[in-house]
């Protein structure tokens, strides 16, 4: 199957593109708080492959599998580089090792969600024409929130990818039910989706929904549902290790996931400039206006009064099931009292999907090609022109990252190419040291020489995502709830919408300058006084 797709020249050319789009700044662009763990965990995952250890492959109760796989693969084509081109091995505690072993990682991930992202395309190109499919796919690759997590080192853009695969290949296998192997590529992206992410299991449900839609017959639903879950299980047991040595461990790892942490846990937030716990039933709507596109909210309006006119039945079939999975996903993702705009993903490429009936029936009435090119443009423009601070991207009608950060706060930061530049500048301009070859932070602490570097304190989730810039800047990242770290910093830095700075009472500070990303400050610049 992977080579028929490859030899059509409309599959290669959109694959290339999807790659190549992604590519700029890959490994250069952010570091998300959870990237640390996932490449711990990668390693462990690895052991645990390669010495027939499979409970190590239990790391998460998400559970991250096919993250692991993708991590795992890219440490070992990393380090198989090194062996056979530059005869040695990366150099521990270097920067730039950091920084390569991410490109790595991060482009074998691109390489896995664009080639799934294919067999949706070649599903939707099968189910309605050429010209729908090719719209629909680019119009909803490039949608921006969607774009941008699909270049992130985590799981939701990995596991949107598969579900849509999923299900779309399970209409295909409706279309004519002989081809087999149609139900067997749905049963293996259900299952990756699930190793991806627990709250993938609404794919399973919906499966069985789409069923009792198409059939409507409960025999032929129990048959049919029975068939795509024991290929489900199969490819679910087949892929992770860890099922094959110690079922029960892994399966109580996922119930963890679900019952305990996901439902049970809360998870404090910035959310309209405040603090809360839980930000209520009306957070995903909310997010999904601050994260989504123009063009979506346009064509999803725009389909109120134009979906009966749609005269092909499979692409209104299609908008139905796009606006059914956004529907019933919200629902799930609205129960647990732990929210986070990150989890929106499947929702909105949904709304897109059923979006883009509205846009292929103005084509449809205008015959006008330029149409469509034109929107999808306008919709890859809108994350593009942030490059590379794609996790910047705020709906425009909301006013863009400079309102958007005060209301759905900013898990993830972003603005890290203008920290880096900054601070390269206050090295220079203010004649600091830059760090010596296997100097490391600690040794400095309370030594004379730490008055000659530019030690800079965070708050620890912004300490994770940030320190490898700094750190490439010449200056030193220390975090700033450790005092030992803190009373050694000369420099303080705080998000904008999070500056915690008149709360910081173990030392006195000023303002010194604050760092800009498109005219808008983004980060509070302090300088401590250092009688402290």
């Amino acid at each position: 199957m992977i080579k028929k797709l490859l030899k059509s020249k409309i599959e290669l050319l959109l694959i290339v593109t999807l790659i190549i789009l992604r590519l700029p700044a890959i490994g250069n662009d952010e570091f998300n708080t959870d990237v640390w763990k996932w490449k711990a965990r990668s390693y462990d995952f690895s052991t645990g492959v390669f010495t027939l250890d499979f409970e190590k492959t239990i790391q998460k109760y998400h559970p991250g599998v096919t993250l692991m796989w993708i991590g795992t693969a890219g440490i070992k084509v990393y380090n198989l580089y090194y062996d056979l081109l530059l005869h040695t091995s990366p150099l521990d505690n270097e920067i730039n090792t950091v920084f390569e072993l991410h490109f790595v990682q991060k482009l074998i991930l691109i390489f896995v969600i664009s080639l799934a992202s294919i067999f949706s395309f070649y599903a939707l190109k099968k189910l309605t024409n050429p010209t729908f499919a090719i719209f629909a796919f680019l119009f909803m690759s490039f949608e921006p929130f969607y774009f941008t997590l699909t270049r992130i080192m985590h799981l939701e853009g990995l596991m949107t990818t598969f579900m849509f695969a999923s299900f779309l290949w399970y209409l295909f296998y409706l279309k004519e039910p002989n081809k087999r192997i149609r139900v067997i590529i749905s049963a293996l992206f259900g299952a990756a989706a699930v190793l991806t992410k627990t709250t993938a299991l609404f794919i399973i449900p919906f499966i069985g929904l789409i069923i009792l839609i198409e059939k409507r017959d409960f025999k032929l639903v129990a048959k049919n549902f029975g068939v795509w879950l024991m290929l489900f299980v199969a490819f679910f047991f087949l892929i992770w290790p860890a099922m094959w040595t110690h079922p029960v461990e892994a399966v109580e790892s996922l119930y963890k996931g679900i019952a305990i942490v996901g439902i049970e846990q809360e998870h404090i937030q910035l959310y309209f400039g405040k603090l809360v716990d839980n930000p209520g039933i009306f957070y995903y709507p909310v997010v999904a206006f601050y994260r989504g596109s123009i063009l979506t909210l346009i064509g999803l309006i725009g389909l109120i009064f134009t979906y009966k006119k749609i005269s092909d039945t499979t692409i209104k079939k299609i908008i139905m099931y796009g606006l059914l999975f956004s529907l019933f996903y919200i629902i799930e993702i609205t129960i647990p009292s732990k929210k986070l705009d990150r989890y929106i993903v499947p929702v909105l490429s949904g709304l897109v999907l059923s979006a883009s009936g509205f846009y292929y029936y103005l084509y449809s009435a205008s015959k006008n090609k330029l149409l469509l090119l034109f929107i999808v443009v306008l919709q890859l423009a809108q994350v593009l022109i942030l490059h590379p601070n794609y996790l910047a991207y705020y709906n425009p009608l909301t006013g863009g990252f400079k309102n958007g950060m005060f209301v759905i706060e900013p898990k993830w930061t972003f603005g890290q190419r203008e920290i880096e530049n900054f601070f390269v500048n206050e090295v220079k301009k203010e004649g600091f040291e830059a760090h010596k070859q296997g100097e490391t932070l600690d040794s400095l602490l309370n030594a004379p020489e730490i008055k000659n570097k530019l030690v800079v304190a965070l708050p620890e989730k912004y300490y994770t995502q940030l320190w490898p810039f700094i750190h490439r800047s010449g200056a030193w990242a220390s975090i700033l709830d450790i005092s030992a770290h803190s009373m050694n910093s000369n420099y303080v830095m705080y998000p904008v919408w999070d500056d915690q700075s008149k709360s910081e009472d173990r030392f006195e500070m000023e303002y010194k300058d604050s760092i800009y990303l498109g005219g808008v400050a983004i980060y509070n610049v302090y300088q401590k006084d250092q009688n402290y």
